[in-house]
């Protein structure tokens, strides 16, 4: 792709003449060049999607458009060329960044920050795998002529820790959804609330959300308010619930939360530090599967895949974890044995291909002096091996 490709894939812009409302919505990271997330507006209402193609949350500007300078300087003249009279920013995740940090610079009214991480290279933040290189890093607070509005979701304390940072003493427009995680826009709009709740945030109001409010709200706040989010700030957080109906699935939320940030110690050390009844549950025991293979504890990864075996939702993710346990601590004809029962048990499964392949892995051939590349030969090797193996299969069934 040339870079005026990427330019004009990084931006699009639906203008309706007259409309007294400009959406403008920063896509979250990895959309693909030319996808955007699109939010929601109210009908009428014009949209300017964009996309930084790359993670580097927007402090690049936008390609093709020479920085932030260039990328301000595009929006506020279509922003001008609208002639709309009320602009909006909106984002989630790495998208509420680029919604809350241009809003100043193109004089946005209201930004509206779904998943917000908005605070760079923080404890459990997605930015810290994008920008490990990146110094200084910019730091950004409420305050001036927008009216900012974070919706947070309650299984996801690193979001609540930017959201409530964010802002300094006023809280009111920071809403921590309880039972949500960081996927909080997704989950609205799931519930068939997510265009009313930016209906009503466009134009200045939050009715909906004041219904969804946490209703500790005010005792949460000083738990994140003006400290430095980690560990321990998590775990006085869950404690903090450690009575109140709920409490086991809200931890193992919060530790899926926990393993999608690439913390899989952290979210096992919760699972078990958590009440015996939370680690004992099965989809506990699965997620602390995913952790001790995450973190290379071979030996704790095939003990608790044998523990899932039994379990018909969860057996062929343990064979397959067990097989891969096995495999690097070099018990190769036990792992052999697990991606077999894979091949026999679980044939309409993607993982069934794979376990082919460890069965039966295709062998290099070698090429003559100056070929070119048999780039599409492995596939066709891995596919004629799956054939004979099902034909075997059916042979002896």
């Amino acid at each position: 792709m040339t870079e005026q490709d990427r330019a004009r894939a990084a931006l699009s812009a639906e203008i309706n003449p007259g409309a007294t409302d400009l959406c403008i919505h920063f896509t979250a990271r990895n959309g693909a060049a030319g996808q955007f997330n699109r939010f929601p507006t109210p009908p009428g209402s014009s949209n300017i999607y964009v996309n930084s193609i790359k993670p580097n949350w927007y402090l690049d500007g936008l390609p093709g458009r020479d920085g932030i300078d260039g990328t301000v300087g595009e929006l506020r003249e279509r922003i001008d060329q609208s002639k709309a009279k009320r602009i909006t920013t909106i984002g989630s995740s790495m998208g509420a960044w680029g919604a809350s940090y241009y809003a100043p610079m193109i004089g946005a009214n209201t930004a509206i920050l779904f998943g917000p991480e908005l605070s760079l290279n923080c404890f459990g933040g997605f930015s810290a795998a994008d920008l490990t290189k990146r110094t200084p890093l910019p730091t950004i607070k409420a305050g001036g002529e927008c009216r900012y509005v974070t919706v947070a979701g309650g299984l996801s304390p690193s979001d609540l820790a930017c959201s409530i940072n964010f802002f300094n003493d006023d809280h009111s427009n920071c809403f921590i959804i309880p039972r949500m995680a960081h996927g909080t826009s997704a989950e609205l709009s799931n519930l068939g609330l997510l265009d009313r709740i930016i209906a009503e945030l466009v134009e200045g109001r939050s009715a909906i959300l004041d219904m969804l409010q946490h209703p500790q709200i005010d005792q949460l706040v000083p738990l994140f308010y003006g400290r430095d989010y980690d560990f321990t700030v998590l775990l006085e957080y869950v404690r903090f619930h450690v009575r109140k109906a709920g409490y086991g699935r809200m931890v193992l939320r919060i530790a899926e939360d926990l393993v999608a940030r690439r913390l899989p110690k952290e979210a096992a050390f919760l699972l078990e530090d958590a009440h015996p009844s939370v680690s004992a549950n099965i989809e506990a025991r699965a997620l602390l599967l995913k952790c001790a293979q995450a973190t290379k504890q071979h030996d704790r990864a095939v003990s608790l895949a044998d523990g899932l075996l039994p379990s018909r939702e969860h057996r062929q993710m343990a064979l397959w974890a067990k097989g891969l346990a096995l495999e690097s601590l070099g018990r190769n004809d036990e792992a052999r044995q697990a991606f077999q029962l894979i091949c026999d048990e679980h044939r309409e499964n993607d993982l069934f291909v794979k376990a082919v392949a460890k069965l039966d892995p295709p062998q290099p051939q070698p090429e003559e002096v100056g070929a070119a590349p048999k780039t599409g030969n492995w596939v066709q090797r891995l596919l004629k091996l799956v054939r004979n193996h099902q034909d075997r299969a059916d042979a002896t069934a």
